[in-house]
């Protein structure tokens, strides 16, 4: 069977099944935001890793070499922010093509500088390879929390939600797909260079059941917690709260956003800093969208894929 008819999920599901950890010490394995494992009796070590591969993550007509080393430690940062942990150290890989230019690459750890910066992140490492055919850059990242929320832990009656609009990246690539760089919108800087959630992750840390980031869509954020939860949920389409200019469909299935999901007791949701419900997770193993007149639909995903 190729991995294309599998999907990229169908794979991830095989090589977790033949990969259990077996450690002791591993708290959370595949198939979560990161990696957790016991550090010691109070504090856990947070491992992530992402790729970015032009022509699928990033394409050079419109993008800067500084945005994709802001992008690449942003969409590694989120991960860490899912679970409400503070990000340490990161080993970065360049996949290079021979006439890469060295100016460039400054450029691109000027962009992890930036970011870094801001976080306390230091590159420690890392590898450099050629790469013929299409520049990679991939980065791990490694954090430390002194408590970790999981996908599976969302409870039937919990409030789902979400931190920061929804829609913002993928509006601002159709935007750059048409115009180019000639149109500089909010939607167009939240694709290039994404503002990763931590202390708003740390802060949420206390209230929430679960928590994702939003990488792939809130549609593939609501089946993940759902799955790994063993349980459904009821989402109001009307309240989700979207990025100016972005539609309902960018929001579900766009991704990119790298904004908070989360689903916390009703009791404690109004003190989720920034959050706004809207839904509630259900014993029943569906997830039910529900449009302005009270109709409601099953979802169907069609978040991306890389397969």
């Amino acid at each position: 069977m190729r991995v294309s008819r599998l999907g990229e999920f169908g794979l991830i599901d095989t090589i977790r099944k033949m990969n259990p950890a077996k450690n002791r010490g591993v708290v959370i394995g595949m198939g979560d935001d990161t990696a957790v494992i016991r550090n010691d009796k109070s504090k856990y070590m947070l491992m992530t890793t992402d790729t970015l591969v032009e022509n699928v993550h990033f394409n050079l007509e419109y993008f800067r070499f500084f945005e994709i080393g802001w992008k690449l430690l942003a969409v590694n940062l989120s991960d860490i922010a899912a679970m409400g942990g503070i990000p340490k150290y990161a080993l970065v890989t360049l996949g290079l093509k021979k006439n890469t230019q060295v100016s460039d690459i400054r450029e691109f750890y000027a962009g992890i500088r930036s970011l870094g910066g801001k976080y306390g992140v230091d590159v420690v490492g890392g590898d450099i390879v050629s790469s013929p055919n299409n520049l990679f850059f991939t980065m791990d990242l490694f954090g430390i929390a002194e408590k970790v929320v999981k996908r599976s832990g969302a409870r039937p009656g919990d409030a789902v939600i979400s931190i920061g609009k929804m829609g913002a990246s993928s509006a601002g690539l159709a935007s750059l797909k048409r115009y180019g760089r000639k149109a500089m919108t909010s939607n167009v800087k939240a694709h290039l260079m994404p503002k990763p959630m931590l202390n708003q992750g740390r802060l949420a840390l206390k209230y929430a059941n679960s928590m994702i980031d939003n990488s792939d869509g809130l549609a593939r954020c609501l089946i993940e917690i759902c799955r790994e939860s063993k349980v459904g949920a009821k989402i109001y389409l009307n309240k989700i709260p979207l990025a100016k200019g972005a539609n309902l469909e960018q929001a579900l299935d766009g991704g990119e956003d790298y904004n908070l999901i989360l689903t916390a007791p009703v009791n404690r949701a109004r003190y989720v800093k920034g959050g706004v419900v809207i839904g509630e997770i259900t014993r029943s193993k569906n997830i039910v969208m529900v449009d302005g007149s009270g109709k409601g639909k099953n979802l169907k995903d069609k978040g991306y894929e890389h397969f």
